[in-house]
């Protein structure tokens, strides 16, 4: 931080009564010095440290004539001596040195010395560090009317260092300082409108003064000013605003520790698209830059985006770091990585301790995940996390609780607070107390009716897989119907075979007709697992099966007409990308696209004369053994394009698969196997 007393404004300090007025009043002050005036060499030393009047600047002259007017007795120069060896200027840096010549101007009076010393108490420079004394100095200064010496008393309030935290306190010195115009206790006073601190929580406020100290030229107030309208607090959102404070902030900072939140900010502004066009790439340069700056928010970002890439070697470390420093969302990403085993060992106690920490500050989606992970023990820390969570108004929570004192698996079994907690979890509709509830109106038929009690908690279990489910598939941005990606298929399928002749004129199947649809049916599972953004998978594992009869000519013998019957034994494999359209909850629309891949299993010929039931004649050899389909091959590969419509677990799904894959291995023919209509009912678990 850069130092409230370090800038010292020599020619306003009381009892200064030098001019720069030129090189012959100089000359005058240096004859009286010589002669031993105080003030006269204090004068001196204030032309070299100025190099005033054609005087080069000269501190180490100034601190000769400095020294000369101090060791009388003369209290501003034994202030600018003080300075003089606190910066290192004219003099070896020395604290001792600096802190014992402020004590002397101190002792005078001097409201800058009494600061400044404060600030060495403060910090432990050239002194033993002392809180106490560091308030005693502050105030000594502040009662003066000193508005840096207000703000670091209030800062000490604030932080509760040096003294016993008191936000009234706090709010008093900062508001003395902004009263006389200082932006420094404007920002401060900012804050605390925007915090509550001392004060009712007012954003209105908190803008106000912000744009009061950014107006007086606060880089600070505008960053702090950038924020609000970044999350709309006391002003209407404005990402393009936000991100125009943020740049004018940057460019009137020095301080690298300063500039790490801002830079973190415009990291965030192009990592989002908010106010600017996205960019990762130079959000990423960014989110570095404010940790070469030592923003530790900056870390947990970055981490975050590696995280979300799924990076986690370079997640990790700068989320370890940013962590330890109390960052939330990245304790809480930590505790994922080490929950599922993300580039790390998995140990699910780390992730809970991780989890903890994050969920002590608030943090919903680690509260969320302590939840589904206690949830499923029955442990005492399970349960005094679940009793944590009650207390707080959890509803589900409410209801576990009840149902550890109506088991008395981890506490003493208390029917009474077991029905206190569950009409707590009841009044706020909650599923599984209502169930128990109902079933066990009161202790003696709790103790008494042990089916109806083992029925009822079957139903509540029943009620919290589905929801504790539903959480897990939250994590990946699922909507709440893939809480059933998982189901049964059976529908009907057609095919159509297709020959060309390598010239490429067309020409039928000796056997088949290529207009004629073969007709078949399919069952089989499928898994549609959810992603982000309404896009998802669909996949499975699908028997199909298909029948046909041909009508052929006779063939001379004296037997005909006659026909063939053919039959296929197939397993169909389907590869697709899903969008849906999530109109309710119960309720959507997809459509998908993607390859499918089928293989023949096993498939033959029986001949049938006409007017016999029985085949009389049957190819032993199997379609794709080579001698009834020449050079056919067993595998197929088509483009699949389709759609439907999901209401609760029944899904309805309808589409085609053309062939690219050709079937034979005859350099003659091009064999191709379309699938021109298909469609299906689905049940999703």
């Amino acid at each position: 931080m850069k130092k409230y007393i370090l800038t010292l404004l020599f020619a306003l300090l009381a009892g200064v009564a030098v001019q720069a007025q030129s090189y012959e009043h100089f000359q005058e002050n240096l004859k009286e010095a010589k002669a031993g005036n105080e003030l006269a060499q204090f004068n001196v030393g204030l032309y070299y440290r100025k190099g005033w009047s054609g005087v080069k600047q000269d501190y180490q002259q100034a601190a000769y004539w400095y020294r000369k007017s101090a060791d009388q007795g003369y209290a501003d120069a034994q202030l600018n001596l003080g300075y003089l060896y606190e910066m290192g200027l004219g003099v070896e840096q020395n604290n001792q040195q600096a802190a014992y010549w402020y004590r002397k101007a101190a002792d005078q009076g001097v409201a800058y010395a009494q600061s400044n010393l404060g600030y060495l108490y403060e910090k432990g420079l050239g002194v033993d560090q002392s809180g106490q004394q560091a308030v005693y100095w502050y105030r000594k200064a502040a009662e003066q009317g000193h508005v840096a010496a207000m703000c670091r008393l209030g800062n000490c309030y604030y932080e509760g260092e040096c003294v016993d935290q008191d936000y009234d306190q706090a709010v008093y010195w900062y508001r003395k300082a902004a009263d006389q115009g200082d932006s420094s206790g404007m920002n401060s006073l900012g804050n605390c409108y925007k915090n509550g601190n001392g004060v009712t929580q007012d954003y209105d406020q908190a803008v106000y003064w912000y744009r009061k100290a950014a107006e007086q030229g606060s880089a600070t107030a505008k960053y702090n000013l950038a924020l609000c309208y970044y999350h709309g607090e006391g002003v209407g959102q404005d990402y393009e605003k936000a991100y125009e404070l943020t740049l004018e902030a940057l460019e009137e900072m020095d301080d690298p520790e300063e500039m790490a939140l801002p830079y973190n900010l415009l990291a965030i502004c192009y990592d989002d698209g908010h106010g600017v066009a996205k960019d990762e790439e130079k959000a990423e340069n960014l989110y570095k830059l404010a940790i070469s700056y030592g923003s530790m928010e900056a870390k947990a970002n970055l981490g975050g985006v590696y995280y979300n890439k799924g990076d986690y070697t370079e997640a990790f470390p700068l989320l370890s770091d940013a962590a330890a420093d109390g960052i939330d969302n990245a304790q809480y990403l930590l505790g994922c990585m080490y929950r599922w085993g993300d580039g790390v060992t998995r140990n699910e106690d780390i992730a809970i301790r991780w989890y903890k920490l994050a969920a002590a500050q608030g943090h919903e989606k680690a509260i969320a995940c302590l939840d589904a992970m206690y949830f499923d023990e029955e442990a005492p820390e399970a349960f005094d996390w679940v009793k944590k969570r009650a207390q707080e108004g959890d509803a589900y929570s409410q209801y576990r609780l009840g149902k550890f004192y109506m088991e008395g698996t981890v506490v003493e079994q208390d029917y009474d607070e077991a029905k206190k907690w569950l009409d707590k979890a009841a009044q706020q509709d909650n599923v599984q107390a209502i169930v128990l509830l109902e079933a066990k109106s009161n202790a003696k038929i709790w103790k008494k009716v042990e089916t109806d009690r083992k029925r009822a908690e079957a139903k509540a279990e029943r009620e919290y897989r589905l929801w504790k489910f539903g959480r897990y598939m939250s994590t990946f941005n699922c909507p709440k119907g893939y809480t059933r990606p998982f189901g049964v298929s059976v529908g009907y399928v057609s095919k159509r075979w297709e020959n060309i002749w390598s010239d490429g004129s067309k020409e039928h199947s000796s056997v088949f007709d290529d207009t004629k649809l073969i007709n078949g049916v399919q069952a089989g599972v499928r898994w549609e697992p959810q992603l982000k953004y309404g896009f998802g998978f669909d996949t499975g594992l699908y028997y199909e099966y298909y029948q046909d009869k041909s009508d052929m000519m006779d063939d001379g013998d004296g037997y005909g007409p006659y026909f063939v019957r053919m039959s296929e034994h197939c397993l169909h494999f389907p590869a697709h990308v899903e969008y849906r359209l999530n109109f309710t909850e119960d309720f959507q629309v997809f459509f998908y696209g993607g390859v499918a891949l089928d293989f023949v299993l096993y498939g033959k010929f029986d001949y049938f004369d006409e007017g016999y039931d029985e085949p009389f004649g049957t190819l032993d050899e199997e379609i794709y053994a080579g001698e009834v389909l020449p050079d056919v091959k067993r595998f197929n590969a088509s483009w699949s394009f389709g759609g439907g419509v999901r209401f609760m677990a029944f899904q309805l799904n309808a589409g085609t698969r053309m062939g690219f894959y050709n079937m034979s291995s005859s350099p003659d023919y091009k064999v191709y196997q379309n699938n021109p209509f298909l469609i299906s009912l689905s049940f999703m678990f």
